[in-house]
Order: structure tokens, then C-alpha cells, then sequence
């Protein structure tokens, strides 16, 4: 059959999953700021791999969990999104006190990577993303 091929309609349970998922990566990169930011302005680099390890984690839970979904162009969004937190908490986890301000750089930039992606599939399932 000829034409272009469509996507099944995306349902209110699957928005309110990727939603929730969404949601939950703020609450997973909490503890990361914390990590990075203590009272005494210094990085708790223990604390700090820990809660990057346990972003990880949680991102390859919630793309199994949401992806893939009824609408290509969401999943091409969020998964991007998603492999841009895993490159994140990858990065985070191999930060020293010796680290390099073109390392931080790169990290500062593949977090901004992954929220301009999750940000995106967001609209694209017509959510409201607030401006930072």
C-alpha cells in the first residue's frame, strides 16, 4: 500500500507516563546539584558519582518504560533526550577535582542537549514546558 505511514493516536495514559518520567528526572537530578553545590561551595564527588549512577539507572528504566510510543516524532525527541541524560551521567561520573573547565563545559552543554530534546517531545505531545 502506498502513502505515507501514520502513527497510532498517542493516548492520555502514555502523556501522563512520559509526564510522569519526565517529572522524574528533575527529582532525579536533585541530589547531582546538591552533589555539585554544598554549603561549604565545595563538590561532594562521592555523593556526586552516586546520584549519577542513580540517573542512569533511572533513564534506561523510563525509556523502556515509554518508549517507544504511538508517535514517531515524540520518540525520536525523548529518546534523544534520554541518550543525552545517559551521556550526562556518564560524564558526571567520571568527574575528578582535576577536571578541566573544557570537561565541565562539554557536561554544561550535553545537559542543555537533553532538556532542549525532552523539551521538545514535551510540545510535541502538547504539554506546557515552563521557560527556564
Amino acid at each position: 500500500m502506498a502513502g505515507k505511514p501514520t502513527a497510532a493516536p498517542v493516548t492520555d495514559e502514555w502523556r501522563q507516563a512520559v509526564i510522569d518520567a519526565v517529572a522524574g528526572l528533575g527529582t532525579q537530578l536533585g541530589p547531582i546539584g546538591n552533589a555539585m553545590a554544598t554549603p561549604g561551595r565545595m563538590t561532594d564527588y562521592g555523593a556526586l558519582h552516586n546520584a549519577c549512577t542513580d540517573l542512569r539507572t533511572y533513564v534506561d528504566s523510563i525509556q523502556r518504560k515509554v518508549l517507544p510510543g504511538p508517535d514517531v516524532a515524540v520518540n525520536n525527541a525523548l529518546g534523544a533526550g534520554f541518550e543525552s541524560f545517559r551521556s550526562m551521567a556518564d560524564q558526571c561520573v567520571a568527574l575528578t577535582p582535576a577536571n578541566s573547565s573544557a570537561r565541565l563545559t562539554k557536561l554544561g552543554d550535553t545537559i542543555d542537549e537533553a532538556h532542549l530534546h525532552i523539551n521538545e517531545g514535551l510540545k510535541l505531545l502538547g504539554v506546557d514546558v515552563p521557560k527556564r
